[in-house]
């Protein structure tokens, strides 16, 4: 029987799976340059983020900024939160336990730890299965 952190991130990487292989299959063309699961500093429920060279290009034309001030930042990329809506499972996954930031300390932290041992079991998974590598 899998556990909890297992069920979390199986979730969480078949959800950026999902939204990251759905940018990608909308902007064929595109050279993406990251992947990202973005989330808050109590690790709420992550949502999905990428940037591509061209969309990058997009952003800053005629904005008075150059491509590296904008280059890593998810809330300038036109594709932050694209695909988001293939959270839903791992949403109702966060809420399952209750709102964790009102637990003890020591409960709170852990299941911080295990938020992002989650989220970042998922983007190693998909790494070592050469997703980020693979075109579309």
């Amino acid at each position: 029987m899998p556990s909890v952190l297992d069920e979390l991130t199986r979730a969480i990487r078949d959800a950026a799976e999902r939204a990251f292989s759905a940018v990608r299959d909308e902007h064929p063309l595109e050279c993406f340059y990251y992947f990202a699961l973005v989330t808050t500093a109590d690790a709420l429920r992550p949502g999905p983020s990428a940037s591509s060279i061209e969309g990058l290009a997009r952003i800053v034309h005629g904005q008075g900024c150059s491509a590296a001030d904008r280059r890593w930042s998810e809330a300038d990329s036109p594709y932050n939160l694209y695909g988001d809506e293939h959270f839903a499972e791992v949403e109702q996954l966060f809420l399952r336990v209750g709102e964790h930031r009102h637990w003890a300390p020591v409960a709170y932290e852990l299941e911080v730890q295990n938020r992002y041992a989650a989220m970042e079991g998922a983007l190693r998974d998909l790494d070592r299965s050469g997703f980020f590598w693979r075109r579309s």
